[in-house]
């Protein structure tokens, strides 16, 4: 990218030049709304008699110096965490000398000068439209008028004649995006970063991060931008994209515009959640991560570069490893609520472990627990948890599989001779030998460090009273390091102290809000497709790898749906089908010779939402790659588990971990509600918990 380098102009002289842009928007007629003529003689008169306008330019051109280009953020006190991270990744990244902050208060100011990074501190009045000139300056009221400014800004440099990056805070600079490899066309005016979800028709555009050339068309149109936002209170983000939108539809008066390169620029749901190469990456927007919870998954991603307390000495730990081919969403569930419950018992913190957003898959679909639980809430029922990534950072030794000596290994077995086993990764292996097991071989971990209890509740797991006892030699060590979790832990032998355990898990281990909010629209979809009973059954079949473990077991499908239509009541409501292989047309056939109506997942999960929400776009896939991704991704899998919660009736196989959950669900809501809901009648252990 090569810039145009600014002409000779004296300070005065951009000043007075940047105000005429602001007539000149009055002709913006054909692409934005004009600002008022009273609107753009305040902006005039405040801007000429603003010392603050002044040292902001001269600011800017310091830090711009010969380059002619700069990277532009805003800095207030309530984002303090997040702003000593972002000034902390864009030094790592070589980019201190090019940033200038405009600080809204005192403390953003001070802490920018601490990073070494130049600050201008915005006066109020730089903040404020001309029908606020008389309101009161509140924190809150000049946060609402940011995002008209900051255009206000940017029109200002780059009608001075300096190219600008305007970067949020959540924006993590990886290199320099001044570095020659990062090209646009020459054409492009305007560069911005492509987002997730957009609605049908929009533009598709993050307001994060954006590249504005020195370019007389872009002054006009940042001007104009500033205005609707701030003036009209039109949304940001939704003029914007009405914008351009217009401007691809050949608009007049527009700003050439372009999207930054992928190869280079990334929005969060590319980087967290599909992965994408980032050998070449200069920026990650952190967007589409609740601010409540994006430190976690900075911390999990080596992205967090906040200075963490000393570590307390008196500190300990526990951390497990659970198996890709145990790596089911239900089945996460339940290893983790064997850890929390005995890192409750043993008073220690618990090292989450690596989660994954496909199943029988490990890297590269590693994701954070956020991916799946409700952050907020897990942290708020159960303080001491820790990310996963902090396994390495405390005991390196630990984040080997198996683990280096002479770090011990715990293991409760569930009945004599079960063996922890060795990773296998290659998921299509696992489905096409027949027995998953098959690719579990025993791990050699030397008898001296294996440290293993058999559960005497079998199947259940181990009681805390067993636990206690087994591990009491091991009081003192730094780290209890499991090997499996799954089922591990079956109750505390006191009812009361097992009844308050149930109730902090079922407060703190909720599903994420973005799962909370598909189902919720899924489910609406899918009342408003049933109308007008607006009344569902549900049925789950699990095939793939569930056949290979279950070998015997499982009937046909065709078998499956018939036993389906016997055991359901009220068979003559339209069916629900979930299933790892719902979306296959012989399927969906099988299952509508015996119900009057089969919807799947696919009919109606809100299609905005969909390349956003797992870990794959799946728009862009031919069909038959997106039914065996959609099949895998385990976030989907969830919103099924809910959707069947509502379901008036529903049948599954009760072996499965995915109908134990869906039972788990219903019966929070009914007691007795799975009473009758196995395929082949059966019930379960009485004393075995839903989960």
């Amino acid at each position: 990218m090569n810039p145009r380098r600014p002409r000779p102009h004296t300070l005065l002289s951009a000043l007075a030049a940047a105000l005429l842009l602001l007539d000149l928007a009055l002709h913006l007629r054909h692409s934005l709304q004009p600002p008022s003529l009273p609107l753009v003689k305040a902006y005039a008169k405040r801007a000429a008699a603003s010392p603050s306008a002044q040292e902001f330019l001269a600011a800017a051109r310091a830090v711009a110096a010969e380059h002619a280009s700069l990277i532009l953020s805003f800095g207030r006190d309530e984002q303090r965490e997040l702003l000593s991270n972002f000034l902390a990744t864009a030094a790592a990244a070589g980019l201190r000398e090019r940033l200038l902050l405009v600080s809204l208060d005192d403390a953003s100011h001070q802490l920018a000068l601490r990073h070494g990074a130049a600050s201008h501190r915005a006066r109020a009045a730089e903040l404020l439209d001309a029908d606020d000139a008389a309101a009161v300056a509140t924190p809150r009221r000049l946060v609402a008028r940011l995002y008209a400014a900051r255009w206000r800004y940017a029109a200002l440099l780059t009608q001075a004649g300096l190219s600008v990056w305007l970067s949020d805070v959540r924006v993590l600079w990886l290199r320099s995006p001044f570095a020659a490899a990062v090209r646009l066309p020459a054409e492009c005016e305007l560069a911005l970063v492509a987002a997730e979800g957009a609605e049908e028709g929009g533009a598709g555009v993050s307001l994060a991060l954006s590249f504005h050339a020195a370019a007389e068309g872009v002054g006009r149109f940042q001007l104009a931008m500033a205005d609707a936002v701030g003036r009209i209170e039109r949304a940001e983000g939704e003029e914007l994209s009405r914008q351009l939108r217009g401007c691809a539809a050949g608009g007049a008066g527009c700003v050439r515009w372009c999207e930054l390169p992928r190869a280079h620029f990334a929005n969060g749901v590319q980087y967290f959640q599909h992965r994408v190469p980032a050998a070449a990456l200069s920026g990650v927007l952190a967007d589409g991560v609740p601010a409540a919870t994006l430190p976690y998954r900075l911390r999990e991603e080596g992205l967090w570069r906040q200075r963490e307390p000393p570590a307390d000495a008196e500190e300990r730990f526990l951390a497990f490893k659970e198996l890709v081919i145990d790596n089911g969403l239900s089945n996460t569930r339940g290893a983790l609520r064997s850890a929390l419950a005995i890192a409750t018992l043993t008073n220690r913190t618990l090292i989450l472990p690596p989660f994954w957003s496909r199943h029988l898959h490990g890297e590269p679909y590693r994701v954070g627990a956020d991916y799946y639980f409700d952050w907020p809430r897990l942290r708020a029922a159960f303080p001491r948890v820790r990310e996963a990534a902090f396994l390495g950072r405390a005991f390196p030794g630990a984040a080997e599989w198996p683990p280096r000596a002479p770090l011990r290994v715990f293991f409760v077995q569930l009945s004599a001779g079960e063996t922890l086993c060795g990773e296998s990764h290659d998921s299509s292996l696992m489905e096409a030998r027949g027995k998953v097991n098959a690719t579990c071989p025993p791990l050699a971990v030397e008898p001296s460090r294996l440290h293993t209890h058999l559960a005497a509740g079998f199947h259940l797991g181990a009681t805390d009273a067993e636990l206690l006892t087994w591990l009491a030699p091991f009081h003192a060590e730094p780290l209890l390091f499991f090997g499996r979790m799954f089922r591990r832990f079956w109750r505390f032998t006191s009812p009361r102290d097992h009844a308050a355990f149930v109730e902090r898990f079922e407060q703190g281990v909720q599903p994420a809000p973005e799962i909370r909010a598909a189902a919720a629209a899924t489910l609406r979809a899918l009342r408003a497709a049933t109308a007008p009973a607006a009344a569902f059954n549900c049925v789950h079949m699990r095939r793939r790898d569930f056949l290979a473990d279950h070998e015997g077991e499982e009937v046909s499908v065709r078998e499956y749906a018939r036993k389906a239509r016997l055991r359901l009541h009220a068979a003559e409501l339209p069916l629900f089908l979930a299933s790892d292989v719902a979306e296959d047309p012989a399927v969906k056939r099988e299952f509508g010779a015996h119900f009057p109506r089969v919807i799947t997942l696919l009919d109606v999960f809100p299609r905005r939402e969909l390349d956003a929400f797992g870990s794959a776009p799946l728009s862009q896939l031919p069909p038959e790659e997106r039914h065996a991704a959609l099949a895998r991704d385990m976030r989907f899998g969830n919103v099924d588990q809910l959707v069947c919660s509502q379901a008036e009736h529903f049948v599954g196989n009760k072996w499965s971990s995915f109908t134990h959950h869906v039972c788990h669900l219903r019966e929070q809501r009914v007691d007795g509600a799975c009473r009758d809901s196995d395929i082949y009648g059966r019930g379960i252990d009485p004393r075995m918990e839903y989960i």
